[in-house]
């Protein structure tokens, strides 16, 4: 459960249940009172994770979501490929039924956050910032370098002794360090881009001079 999520539950007092739509297949997969992942129908879709080069991953390791529609016959899609990072749930539900669940979307595979140490979702970055109620405000600045990796800055508005606690708490979401920069909401709003709320990508990075 994200924090949205948490904070429905907490002011609603009832349980807050995710579903995954596909247009395209004519399906949806929805979770049960259990709220351990999603339900895939087993006669109306078939489901992969697979990596970047198309090959399945185990349960539990994310990936993109490659689905085959069984229930459409004017048009099936076959390994239709939706851009979306999840990951299968291991084991059966305690529901009772055994068939395939996923797991929350954690973003898109063409903007995955590139490290060399690896590759963060910005989902699970932003969710891990919004669980901080001292934090006012906050954009992620995304500086791509000439190896094809990202810098990542988290410029918060906050007081400086939260700064430590920011840091520390990103990193045992995502195990990355990042560096977080003091600023205020009126400066973060006027460095928010069309189109995206708390991410921002400013392109390739000025190349460092020679030493």
């Amino acid at each position: 459960m994200n924090s949205a999520g948490t904070k429905l539950q907490e002011l609603w007092g009832a349980k807050a249940l995710v579903s995954y739509t596909l247009t395209e297949v004519a399906d949806a997969l929805c979770e049960c009172a259990e709220q351990k992942g999603g339900h895939a129908h087993p006669e109306l879709i078939y489901i992969e994770i697979v990596n970047e080069a198309g090959k399945p991953l185990p349960d539990g390791t994310p990936g993109e979501l490659v689905v085959s529609s069984l229930g459409i016959e004017g048009m099936p899609l076959v390994r239709y490929r939706t851009g979306d990072i999840t990951f299968k749930v291991p084991g059966s539900c305690a529901c009772g039924r055994n068939s395939v669940r996923i797991g929350p979307v954690l973003g898109r595979s063409n903007e995955m956050i590139r490290l060399k140490s690896g590759t963060v979702y910005p989902l699970t970055l932003t969710n891990a910032l919004d669980e901080l109620d001292e934090l006012n405000d906050y954009i992620i600045i995304l500086e791509s370098d000439d190896a094809h990796t990202d810098r990542v800055t988290i410029h918060a508005a906050t007081q400086p002794s939260i700064v430590e606690k920011i840091a520390n708490h990103v990193r045992n979401a995502v195990h990355v360090y990042f560096p977080i920069l003091i600023s205020n909401i009126s400066t973060i709003q006027s460095m928010r881009g069309p189109g995206r709320r708390n991410i921002r990508n400013r392109g390739l990075a000025p190349a460092e001079p020679a030493r």
